[in-house]
């Protein structure tokens, strides 16, 4: 997450825009830059299972990582305020539709009506806003954060099937009601075999490049951004203070 905000800040400064790819070891939970879970997860059952949690600094709800393929896109967002916003996700989705084509995946873009309240705690479980689909379960979940001079939108696709471990640290058990599945879809399940994250990393290089008509490059953070990102680490996203509230910064570096 340091990363991340530390690669937003550098496209606010005047780097080029970026797409990175990652996972998490061990598993984690991200959760909403505001969203409050205190009483839905179990922290003791976390510590047992070995799963940390994270507040992002993008909206949303929180994500499962374990056994997943996460990705963030940094780019400047300039004077065009919500005109940004809404070009970044459709160039996003784009890139991520075509990406899964390159494994075989037939997805699309499904708008759903907001009444305010979410289903579930988990991204995934719940359908709201416009979400990538396949066959009408969720495949993909991305937030976005967009400050005057930069956008960063996370986002995850599973690989394999982690609901149940979901529903270990979720006090109470599941939260999505009388189920017998996960809401969303796996890209095992939708390719019909197992899929590595190697193959997604891939797919998202060819797909990306071939929607949006772009070439892409191979880069890592510079040794500013890598600065700024050790120091959010233990002044932001290491801080109690930041995962445990309400996803303020408290004139903490900020995007």
């Amino acid at each position: 997450m340091a990363r991340d905000e530390a690669l937003a800040a550098g496209v606010a400064g005047g780097a080029p825009p970026a797409l990175r790819v990652y996972r998490f070891e061990p598993p984690a939970i991200s959760i909403g830059r505001f969203q409050e879970i205190g009483r839905e997860i179990d922290p003791e059952t976390c510590r047992e299972e070995g799963v940390e949690v994270v507040r992002r600094p993008t909206g949303g709800l929180a994500i499962l990582h374990a056994d997943d393929f996460t990705y963030s896109v940094t780019i400047p967002s300039g004077d065009v305020g919500l005109a940004a916003k809404e070009l970044c996700f459709k160039g996003v989705a784009a890139g991520i539709l075509e990406s899964l084509r390159e494994l075989g995946v037939s997805a699309r873009l499904s708008r759903h009506s907001d009444n305010g309240e979410a289903a579930s705690i988990w991204c995934l479980q719940s359908a709201f806003g416009v979400d990538l689909e396949v066959d009408g379960r969720k495949i993909c979940g991305s937030a976005q954060r967009v400050s005057p001079r930069a956008i960063l939108q996370h986002g995850t696709l599973f690989l394999k099937d982690n609901h149940r471990l979901a529903d270990r640290i979720t006090r109470g058990g599941s939260l999505a009601g009388e189920r017998t599945g996960p809401l969303f879809v796996t890209l095992t399940e939708a390719c019909g075999r197992e899929i590595t994250w190697e193959e997604v990393k891939a797919a998202f290089q060819a797909g990306f490049a071939g929607a949006l008509g772009i070439t892409l490059e191979a880069g890592a953070l510079c040794e500013e951004e890598e600065a700024m990102a050790r120091r959010l680490l233990v002044n932001k996203y290491g801080s109690e203070s930041w995962t445990g509230g309400g996803g303020e910064d408290a004139g903490l570096p900020a995007l």
